[in-house]
């Protein structure tokens, strides 16, 4: 069973892509060495530009929780300037899940 944080990230115009950039050069290696981590997905909006979605998962709903206090914590502190506000966030269990790239 895999747990699930979906964070909804609406960026100043034109600051999605550097915000993101940001992000993957600051907080990817942290969060691949934080406890229970098992990767992560970023969808970015064709509807709007200034829209993204990330989706980290975990091994347990103990480490996604525990992740809020860190690695995420960390994330909303380097897309600060970058956004207009804090995300809206939900979390979830994994019921199913195939991915083929």
């Amino acid at each position: 069973m895999y747990f699930a944080r979906v964070s909804f990230w609406s960026f100043k115009k034109g600051q999605r892509e550097k915000g993101l950039n940001m992000l993957d050069e600051r907080i990817s290696d942290v969060a691949r060495a934080a406890k229970g981590y098992r990767g992560s997905l970023q969808l970015l909006s064709q509807e709007s530009a200034d829209k993204a979605i990330i989706i980290t998962l975990w091994d347990s709903e103990k480490a996604r929780d525990a992740s809020a206090k860190g690695v995420f914590k960390d994330a909303v502190g380097v897309l600060e300037q970058f956004v207009e506000g804090p995300p809206e966030v939900s979390n979830f269990k994994l019921s199913d899940a195939e991915v083929r790239l």
